[in-house]
C-alpha cells in the first residue's frame, strides 16, 4: 500500500508543480523592462540575482541563447513567491515586488551611469567639431554616439584588415 501511495504522489507531483508554477507566475507588467534580446541587460540581471542569492538552476547550467538567460531570470523572479497556498487567491509578496522594483531601479541607474561615463569618455578625447560630426551622424544613423563610433572603428579595421 506504501508503494502505491508512494507512486500516485510522484504521478501526481509533475501536475502541483504545474499548477504552483502557472499560480506564481511573474506577470509581464513586472519583467516588461527586461530586453530578450539585450545580452548586457541579461547578464547583468543573472549577476544581479545571483549576488541577491536569488538565482535557481544547476550550478553548472550554462544558457546558451539569450531566450535561455531570460527564462533563467524569469523562474528566479517566479520561484520568490515558491511558497503559495494553491487553494489561495496569488497576490505577489510585498518581498517579490520591492526586490523586482529594486533591480529595475538598479538597471536604470547602471544605464544612466555608463551613458555618463561615455559622454564624459567623449568630451575628454574629441574636439568639438569631430563631436558634433558624430553627433549628426549617429543622428542620422539613428543610434548613440557610442554606436556610432564602434561602428566607424570596427568598418576601418575591417578595410585595414581586408587590404
Amino acid at each position: 500500500m506504501a508503494l502505491t501511495e508512494t507512486i500516485c504522489e510522484c504521478s501526481t507531483r509533475p501536475n502541483k508543480t504545474k499548477a504552483l508554477h502557472h499560480t506564481i507566475f511573474t506577470e509581464n507588467k513586472y519583467i516588461d523592462w527586461v530586453d530578450v534580446k539585450n545580452t548586457d541587460q541579461l547578464y547583468w540581471a543573472t549577476d544581479y540575482l545571483r549576488k541577491a542569492g536569488m538565482l535557481i538552476g544547476a550550478k553548472l547550467f550554462l544558457a546558451q541563447t539569450n531566450e535561455d538567460m531570460f527564462a533563467r531570470v524569469c523562474a528566479s523572479l517566479d520561484a520568490m513567491d515558491n511558497f503559495h497556498n494553491l487553494n489561495l487567491q496569488y497576490i505577489p509578496t510585498a518581498h517579490k515586488k520591492y526586490f523586482i522594483s529594486s533591480m529595475r531601479k538598479a538597471w536604470s541607474q547602471k544605464k544612466f551611469r555608463d551613458k555618463k561615463d561615455v559622454e564624459a569618455a567623449q568630451d575628454l578625447l574629441l574636439n568639438r567639431k569631430a563631436k558634433k560630426q558624430l553627433l549628426e551622424l549617429s543622428s542620422a544613423y539613428g543610434i548613440s554616439s557610442f554606436e556610432m563610433l564602434t561602428n566607424l572603428i570596427d568598418a576601418a579595421y575591417q578595410d585595414m584588415t581586408v587590404e
